[in-house]
């Protein structure tokens, strides 16, 4: 499991070519399957052309570095138009609100956290506000208590209240 803000800047190798093609630009997201479609990636050289590796395209995940088999696997958004749909919707759930079915705002989204071997989103965690996140720290909920990914608004069970892990203790605990 990594953060998803950890994907970004990351070099993506071509196993076969046995070169850097370029850095992974951004995570699009496919809300409906709760988990990450592609990666977008900008490349090396004078034409900087934005591109997607769809996410089962990739070989590893690795620590330092992104590998895929071979460097035809980054393809344009012409030959990808469910991905070019998702960039279009502009689903970054990242400041996302967390609400739960009950109404109740349970905060904002602060990051969320990708499973490497499938893509699937596996959690968010969040804080209620800046102060609140500095005093009180962090949270996570599993991905199994998000009922909808939306645009603004991320919707979890009612469940999901009483399933919230504490990540860390912030200012308060210190």
């Amino acid at each position: 499991m990594r953060k998803s803000k950890r994907f970004e800047s990351m070099p993506v190798i071509s196993l076969e070519e046995g070169q850097q093609i370029g850095h992974v630009k951004s995570l699009v997201i496919d809300p409906a399957n709760k988990k990450v479609a592609a990666l977008i990636i900008e490349q090396k050289g004078w034409f900087k052309e934005q591109r997607f590796i769809p996410y089962q395209k990739i070989n590893s995940a690795g620590s330092d570095a992104i590998t895929i088999e071979k460097t035809a696997h980054v393809e344009r958004g012409t030959s990808l138009p469910d991905i070019v749909k998702l960039v279009r919707e502009k689903i970054d759930i990242i400041g996302a609100k967390l609400v739960a079915e009950n109404g109740s705002l349970l905060g904002h989204v602060d990051e969320y956290y990708v499973e490497l071997a499938t893509g699937n989103i596996a959690g968010v965690a969040f804080s209620s506000n800046l102060i609140n996140s500095l005093l009180k720290g962090h949270a996570f909920l599993d991905i199994a208590y998000v009922r909808t990914l939306g645009k603004e608004v991320v919707i979890v069970t009612n469940e999901a209240l009483d399933n919230i892990v504490k990540l860390d203790g912030g200012l308060q605990e210190t």
